[in-house]
């Protein structure tokens, strides 16, 4: 279960990254 918290925690962060450089595209067009 610990395991799979981590790689859920992980992949959490991974889509707030993808959220956050779509915005700074946005922003940059």
């Amino acid at each position: 279960m610990k395991a799979e918290f981590i790689h859920l925690r992980r992949f959490a962060s991974r889509a707030q990254a993808q959220e956050g450089i779509f915005e700074c595209i946005e922003a940059f067009l």
